[in-house]
């Protein structure tokens, strides 16, 4: 079975602050002396800090050699369960201070699993840490606290530990299952905003006319395909450049006309880095954040060109057309009086003196 969400977010932090937190003890119990004077098993616990590094560093390895699975952090649990209780029973069973690290292997499972095996956890710890006061109560096993417990503190003790180690499961699994909700909530949140982007980034790429944006200073934040075709510049070669500084032709933010207007739209002649001459009408327009406070400009703009041409084609024809009109009216004009002329001589003729 795969592990689950949480398990393998959490499962390789875990193993290294487990392994910090175990390397800490090795140091406490190095140097504290309450060990050296108590009962014989009290020399194991050094041994046994040192065994559970190396189970530390062997989880280690697994979680880089191997795929993170569910069953790792199950066996990490199952290891400090069986490591803490012997050295709880070499420390003197309900005089311990390792105690306490009961609540941390709780907290670990109520972090990688369920709150049912969270409680699990809890419960098995229980009755682990029953089973070493009972038996080295009655016996079965050496004992190795320093004093006896009377049957009613023992019980007392007993109790106080099975309401800490279920608190402990019911608040942490709390925790642990609301910040997972959380979690998701942001993964989910990022979908939206990765797929919003996408769409965004999609239609701006989609446009027929190019587009710029700039913060207030200037500087290129964007540049889609189409404007990159027309400028014949890459966004990646125009990231941050100042466009005021490198294209005042295409800056229009604070310029304006012979009569004072600020200038929001012009056409202009671009030469592009191969040496193409463009005609290019670009208009500018306020970017704005939610506020609303202008955060830069939005430069829109066509490659005009082609229109310019067939403008040009256009204009040309009307004025071969005009100019033929005109040399028709011309030729009519001459031609009028021409005839006219060539009717006066035919009159004047020799054949009509003679009549």
């Amino acid at each position: 079975m795969e592990q689950s969400h949480p398990t393998r977010d959490w499962l390789p932090w875990l193993t290294r602050v487990r392994l910090l937190m175990v390397t800490l003890i090795l140091g406490v119990a190095a140097v504290w002396p309450q060990y050296e004077s108590g009962a014989s098993a009290s020399r194991y616990v050094l041994p046994l800090v040192v065994a559970w590094i190396m189970l530390g560093l062997l989880h280690v390895v697994l979680i880089r050699v191997t795929p993170r699975r569910r069953w790792q952090g199950y066996a990490q649990v199952a290891t400090d369960i069986a490591v803490i209780t012997a050295l709880v029973y070499a420390t003197g069973v309900q005089e311990s201070h390792f105690i306490s690290l009961y609540l941390l292997v709780i907290i670990v499972s109520s972090i990688l699993f369920s709150r049912y095996l969270a409680f699990a956890t809890a419960g098995i710890c229980l009755l682990f840490l029953a089973m070493l006061a009972v038996f080295s109560y009655s016996g079965i096993i050496p004992q190795t606290y320093l004093a006896e417990p009377a049957p009613d503190g023992l019980r007392i003790w007993f109790l106080s530990h099975i309401v800490g180690f279920f608190a402990v499961a019911y608040l942490t699994s709390l925790l642990s299952e609301s910040l997972q909700k959380k979690g998701q909530e942001l993964d989910e949140q990022r979908e939206e905003l990765l797929d919003l982007r996408t769409f965004t980034e999609d239609i701006i790429h989609s446009m027929r006319g190019g587009l710029i944006t700039t913060d207030q200073q200037g500087h290129v934040l964007l540049l889609n395909r189409t404007g990159e075709e027309i400028l014949g510049f890459r966004f990646e070669e125009l990231r941050g450049v100042n466009l005021a500084e490198e294209f005042p032709a295409l800056w229009l933010p604070g310029q304006k006309d012979s009569h004072g207007v600020m200038v929001v739209r012009r056409e202009i002649d671009f030469l592009t880095p191969e040496g193409e001459k463009r005609y290019v009408g670009i208009s500018v327009s306020p970017l704005r954040s939610r506020n609303p406070e202008q955060k830069g400009f939005v430069f829109n703009f066509q490659d005009l060109t082609e229109l310019r041409r067939l403008e040009q084609e256009v204009a040309t024809k009307e004025r071969m057309a005009a100019l033929g009109r005109l040399s028709a009216a011309i030729a009519h004009e001459i031609r009028q009086p021409l005839a006219a002329m060539a009717g006066a001589v035919k009159e004047l003729g020799p054949g009509n003196r003679s009549g």
